[in-house]
């Protein structure tokens, strides 16, 4: 794929699933289909060939969207764009999105809907260089998931929602929402935006748009940079013109026949390295607009009576930005009982472990529980991430569930990120729920900042940085751990200290929560104190040293520090070694 397809064999699929037998009826997906149609053939937007663009109303069987998909996707050698508007089904077995027809029976999904997964394999084997995916349908994101085998180099998926989300159809309304932020875009253009638009670009505006409805907000997924390169025509570029200048102006013209002058060297050479998507012959005028974007937008052409005026841009939105102290961060704030109200009752837990986690509890109707936690953490910069999608203003990294657990990481910028972390409960429940709570958090940072809550007080723990409270001097007593530097994490809550020695270690962090069963009760330099051996396995021994209850009615929730000392010795010497930090801790603590 480069920035130049060639226009003549590419093609586009346009689907409207909109009547079915079983399943409620959606007029506005076949009023999309078409009207995406009108605006894709339109000379202002891309002028695609008729014979190039097809259409299929209420597909009648699934077998009927399988061959249109395989058809369009053969035909295709450069440019191929697929849309659906419809149903999206979710098959609960398998946790796969099925785009149905008019046939399509929730009972029996796997043999009435076509799976996205099999129009995947159809795609990748297609010979287009570049694949453009919308899917306007309920859990549409539910594509974006297994992006590590999607072979997305080329390809730009576009969907309405997130994995755990209805779209939305208004009632009343002749379109969707999502498809009719498209097509809004797509026919008014993006004032200042150039004469051309990319798909990225396009996504932004459509969010812009939805956002301020408060309408269910859309995600992409850019494969290698498909979504960077000029799509389609701006209708906006020239909407607006500068007065006349004396002596009056010859009747107008065209813009871009002013525009063709300009590059009249190179627009021959260059044109076949230039073509629109969807141009052809007839569409030359289309190529040279494109054409005149790329060459010489960099050098700012100004055309005779047909300046364009600078857009001032919106004040950004400091979307998903760490703003302040770290320590106002507010990781409950990124949680929603009320979005994961399908899988039960669920509940906020904000003093379940770290000050900088936040805790969910949810409560299926059979009576298991699953904790699903969002936690602030630094990015270690020495780990690559791999498999990540950009959702607006934040990359989302999915990972492989190991059995016990489902995990989902949100980048931030500025070196940050949070962890969403599922346990416990139904493994069949884990990764949707962690995909529902990273759908609402990516909702709110892309909204706005990080959320804050309050700083904490001077007598809380969370006021003071976990780094001082043990010094080289009470690391020193423990000969065989050497003299490790101190590493803070986020907010200074916790600290590392990795010896030279290979695999040993100590782990200091705050914590929040209640003090039944931690350990072997004990005193450490006057303070209530616990021990823990193999607390974290074999070769490991922690210590926990209680700073204040916080309960003001007489319960047991208690600021605490955990500690942990890892190396390959006797638990008889790391419990030792954990006692002796442990009381060095408590002094601090009974200083400050």
């Amino acid at each position: 794929m480069t920035g130049a397809p060639d226009a003549g064999p590419s093609r586009a699929l346009l689907i409207g699933a909109g009547g079915y037998a079983a399943l409620p009826a959606l007029p506005a997906a076949v009023n999309n289909a078409l009207a995406l149609r009108d605006v894709l053939t339109s000379d202002a937007v891309l002028g695609v060939p008729p014979e190039n663009c097809r259409v299929v109303l209420d597909p009648r069987a699934r077998l009927v969207l399988s061959e249109a998909v395989r058809e369009a996707a053969a035909a295709a050698q450069d440019t191929l764009l697929i849309y659906y508007s419809g149903h999206g089904i979710v098959d609960p077995e398998v946790d796969g999105l099925h785009l149905a027809a008019h046939d399509s029976d929730t009972g029996e999904i796997d043999l009435t809907a076509l799976p996205y997964e099999w129009i995947n394999r159809v795609l990748k084997a297609s010979p287009a260089t570049r694949r453009v995916i919308i899917l306007d349908c309920c859990f549409s994101g539910l594509v974006l998931r297994n992006f590590g085998a999607l072979g997305t180099d080329g390809t730009y998926i576009l969907t309405a929602t997130s994995a755990s989300l209805p779209a939305h159809s208004p009632v009343g309304e002749t379109h969707s929402a999502f498809s009719g932020a498209l097509l809004q875009v797509l026919r008014e253009g993006i004032p200042g935006a150039g004469p051309c638009l990319t798909l990225g670009r396009i996504y932004q505006a459509m969010c812009e748009i939805l956002r301020e409805a408060g309408r269910p907000q859309p995600r992409c997924l850019d494969g290698n940079g498909a979504g960077s390169l000029p799509f389609v025509g701006n209708p906006a570029h020239g909407a607006v013109r500068s007065p006349p200048l004396p002596p009056a102006p010859p009747p107008p013209q065209p813009w871009w026949r002013k525009v063709l002058p300009v590059v009249a060297g190179a627009g021959e050479a260059a044109a076949g390295a230039m073509r629109h998507p969807f141009g052809s012959a007839r569409r030359a005028v289309t190529v040279a607009l494109c054409l005149a974007a790329v060459v010489a937008l960099g050098s700012r052409l100004w055309w005779p009576h047909h300046v364009e005026r600078e857009v001032p841009p919106k004040t950004p939105v400091r979307a998903a930005v760490m703003e302040g102290d770290p320590r106002t961060a507010d990781p409950c704030a990124l949680l929603s009982p009320t979005s994961l109200s399908r899988f039960g009752d669920a509940s906020i837990d904000p003093a379940y472990g770290a000050p900088e986690r936040c805790d969910v509890l949810v409560k299926a109707s059979d009576g298991e529980v699953t904790d699903v936690n969002a936690e602030f953490a630094l990015t270690d910069t020495a780990r690559a991430p791999t498999g990540v999608t950009r959702f607006q203003h934040v990359r989302v990294t999915m990972e492989t569930a190991d059995g016990s657990e489902c995990d989902r990481d949100i980048g931030l910028p500025g070196g940050f990120h949070i962890a969403i972390t599922a346990k416990q409960g139904k493994a069949a429940d884990r990764c949707a729920l962690a995909d529902a709570v990273t759908d609402h958090a990516v909702d709110v940072l892309n909204a706005g900042p990080v959320p804050r809550r309050s700083a904490p007080s001077a007598a809380s723990l969370m006021a003071k940085p976990a780094c001082s409270l043990l010094d080289r001097t009470a690391l020193g007593k423990v000969a065989w751990l050497g003299m490790p530097q101190p590493e803070p994490g986020f907010a200074g809550w916790s600290c590392a200290w990795d010896s030279d020695t290979a695999g040993a270690g100590v782990q200091l962090r705050f914590d929040l929560g209640q003090l039944d069963d931690l350990g072997q009760p004990t005193v450490l330099g006057g303070r209530r104190a616990y021990v823990l051996p193999a607390n974290n396995g074999p070769d490991d021994c922690g210590v926990v040293v209680v700073h204040r209850v916080t309960d003001a009615d007489g319960g047991d929730n208690a600021e605490t520090v955990r500690l942990d000392v890892s190396a390959g010795r006797s638990m008889t010497q790391l419990c030792d070694a954990a006692k002796v930090f442990g009381t060095a801790v408590a002094g601090k603590l009974a200083d400050t």
